[in-house]
């Protein structure tokens, strides 16, 4: 049986940051030894900062690199075989795969 850590919520703030955007900032009371949190007498509180990301599925530049993710996979799939065993004994030295390097390397140059 695994241990469990158990968290309770003690409060919630929300503050802006420099530029303005909201952060929202979460006190919790935590087991003991789990986590980075600061004990306080013999409980221990884990202070979160949680900063809301804009993700915007369907704007003209997340538009733009999927259409260039897809010509680079495509031109992946293109190469001869042995043109791909090359790319990858090429990356291998560079601790990558003939295919992360190519990807890379393809979105780089149409950027």
């Amino acid at each position: 049986m695994s241990r469990q850590i158990n968290l309770d919520t003690r409060g919630v703030l929300t503050v802006k940051d420099q530029a303005g955007q909201p952060v929202k900032i979460v006190i919790k009371l935590a087991g003991k030894g789990y986590g980075n949190g600061r004990i306080v007498g013999d409980r221990q509180y884990q202070v979160c900062r949680y900063v809301p990301t804009i993700n915007d599925r369907k704007s003209a530049a997340q538009l733009a690199h999927r259409e260039r993710f897809k010509a680079a996979v495509a031109a992946w799939r293109a190469l001869p075989e042995a043109e791909r065993q090359r790319q990858h004994e090429e990356a291998k030295v560079e601790g990558r795969s003939g295919w992360n390097r190519f990807i890379s390397a393809w979105l780089t140059a149409t950027a």
